[in-house]
């Protein structure tokens, strides 16, 4: 856990002449703005709470920049956000290894997406980055065939007789 009495007594040492980067159990935009005003700390470093949800760098700055967080991305735009991570896996590690990391990873990508079991199994079960990509797409496309056929209005929602 995260000593933030021993973040801030190190600020007071230094009295401005280091910037000091807290670190430590940020997971949440919120935590980040709380450590720099608890601390006194310039900035703050995101490590493990980056894996399930890279998206936190861009909502911690929204919140730094108006005192409102970024919006969570939609299913369709996490889905797109694994694309790349595959695609950068590939480029910079390559394909064995892009294989092994996404089967690590997705579940931590989903625990922030609800109910993916299948996609889960899909990428864990895949041999290559083919599979992922083609079983990241077929449910890339679902969910925005979902999400048009809703602005579209095409969902209604039937309640239960008593």
């Amino acid at each position: 856990s995260v000593d933030l009495a021993g973040i801030a007594a190190v600020v007071a040492a230094v009295d401005g002449r280091i910037p000091v980067i807290g670190n430590g159990d940020i997971t949440r935009p919120d935590q980040a703005v709380e450590m720099m005003q608890t601390t006194g700390c310039q900035g703050v470093m995101i490590a493990r709470g980056a894996i399930r949800c890279p998206w936190i760098f861009a909502q911690t700055w929204e919140l730094l920049r108006t005192g409102i967080p970024g919006r969570e991305p939609t299913a369709a735009q996490k889905m797109r956000i694994m694309l790349r991570h595959l695609d950068l896996l590939v480029d910079h590690r390559g394909p064995g290894e892009a294989v092994r990391c996404m089967s690590q990873r997705v579940s931590w990508y989903g625990k922030t997406m609800g109910h993916i079991k299948p996609l889960k199994e899909s990428i864990r079960l895949a041999r290559n980055p083919a599979q992922i990509r083609a079983a990241l797409m077929a449910w890339l496309d679902r969910e925005e065939a979902w999400m048009e056929q809703h602005r579209a209005g095409g969902l209604q929602f039937v309640g239960m007789a008593n």
